[in-house]
């Protein structure tokens, strides 16, 4: 039978193996670099930035970014800030929001129209999120669910209507969606500048909308959905 060697930190939202799993060789390597090597390791700009902002750097243990450390990797903006802004990145559409519509049994969108959807976006790269998102029907005020109806005559919801959503959150979906909807267009803004790219933010979401776990490369850690929705918000202010 397997041993389990793993265990969960549901602080961090990330499975990271037992110390005695690890091998006797990686602890010496890392006990015998020099803090000039260190620091040299945590101050490396990848992608234009702190290496400690990447996925990596914010799950290694020698160069996680700490209060004292003096960097901020907030260098994108937050889901509130994007819901309320008007203008998007020109790969994205904004739209409006979905509405009741004075026809009977009706939701539209109103002028200029339906923006960009959750489901289905697709990076250039061609890495394309899973569905989560749906619209309801008036009888719901035309709002937003997680799970698909019996029917599935609903359309997808669009990126604005997740981020003006505000329902009950018990399984952290939203929180997810909106964090993923805030990664997106801050990578559009930001390019290269950003710690992170479109398509490994796609890849992460669908890792980890069911349930499952994000395995991160060239580290023994898998991140869980709190995991990568506490690693998406550590790269933008709150406000």
């Amino acid at each position: 039978m397997n041993q389990d060697n793993s265990q969960t930190d549901a602080a961090s939202g990330s499975r990271r193996a037992r110390p005695e799993a690890l091998s006797v060789a990686r602890r010496r390597f890392a006990k015998g670099l020099a803090p000039a090597v260190l620091g040299t390791l945590a101050s490396k700009p990848v992608l234009g930035a702190q290496y400690i902002c990447t996925v990596s750097g914010h799950t290694s243990g020698n160069m996680s970014a700490r209060p004292d450390d003096g960097v901020s990797c907030a260098v994108g903006k937050s889901p509130s800030y994007w819901l309320a802004n008007l203008a998007w990145p020109a790969t994205f559409t904004r739209g409006t929001l979905l509405v009741k519509s004075t026809s009977p049994d009706r939701c539209e969108y109103l002028p200029p129209g339906k923006g960009t959807s959750f489901n289905g976006y697709t990076t250039t790269g061609g890495r394309k999120l899973s569905d989560q998102f749906w619209t309801r029907n008036p009888e719901n005020n035309c709002l937003v669910r997680d799970t698909p109806n019996n029917s599935n005559s609903r359309p997808a919801a669009s990126m604005l209507d997740v981020l003006n959503s505000n329902v009950p959150d018990p399984n952290n979906n939203f929180r997810l969606g909106k964090a993923t909807i805030a990664s997106l267009l801050n990578a559009a803004a930001l390019n290269s500048t950003y710690p992170i790219s479109a398509d490994r933010i796609v890849e992460m979401f669908n890792a980890v909308r069911a349930g499952g776990s994000y395995r991160v490369a060239g580290a023994n850690l898998d991140l869980t959905k709190l995991g990568v929705i506490l690693y998406f918000e550590k790269l933008y202010n709150p406000a």
